[in-house]
């Protein structure tokens, strides 16, 4: 079921012509067999953004104790205009590999904390929202990261305190001192941090 969206996609070559047919989702595909379905569009990923292809869904985040809504997180989605949904798990990575996540993440960072505005405009809450944002390791590697981490909530007029970044322990391990630098200036910034899919990674009781 979690991947009833993904079944049927026509992989494609360089010259769009479909290749062949899967009825086993995404997942069955090689690795270069997603390059050749999301590739002629990635390098125009920039451009979907203008076009409104990307967007994003907000997740509410529930505190159980109380019955309440204390914040969201953003997720990425993309609908082409030809090939309909195409799932995160596909467009994400190849977008990490070319270094396009970069500009993509910080459109959601923009978008997600103006969101929260409006959302705290038109609702009374007795505490302020926050907005959780996920970011890869390249993300991390842009010096201007913090400082635009910052600038995005401020000019959204929210404070630093009301963002959370998602990372995953793969950039913890990945990039130990780069990580570890520009949390400890998210921390200074009052900044929130959230490990993404704790115990299926490095934590997991397999890898263990």
């Amino acid at each position: 079921l979690g991947h009833t969206e993904e079944e049927l996609y026509f992989v494609l070559d360089e010259k769009g012509h479909s290749v062949h047919l899967t009825d086993k989702g995404v997942d069955a595909l090689s690795p270069q067999d997603h390059s050749l379905f999301i590739v002629p569009d990635l390098s125009q990923e920039v451009a979907a953004l203008e076009k409104d292809e990307l967007h994003l869904h907000y997740q509410p985040i529930i505190d159980l104790a109380k019955g309440e809504v204390t914040g969201f997180e953003a997720l990425m989605r993309w609908n082409h205009p030809e090939k309909g949904f195409i799932s995160p798990s596909v467009f994400i990575p190849i977008a990490e590999k070319s270094g396009l996540i970069v500009d993509a993440s910080r459109w959601a960072l923009k978008e997600s904390c103006a969101a929260l505005r409006r959302i705290e405009d038109k609702v009374k809450t007795t505490r302020p929202l926050y907005m959780s944002v996920n970011f890869s390791s390249h993300d991390f590697a842009d010096p201007d990261f913090v400082g635009n981490a910052v600038s995005a909530t401020r000019k959204a007029g929210l404070k630093p305190e009301q963002l959370v970044l998602e990372i995953t322990e793969r950039l913890l391990i990945m990039q130990p001192d780069t990580a570890k630098d520009t949390l400890a200036a998210c921390r200074k910034e009052g900044i929130g941090v959230a490990i993404d899919d704790f115990g299926t990674g490095y934590s997991s009781l397999s890898y263990l």
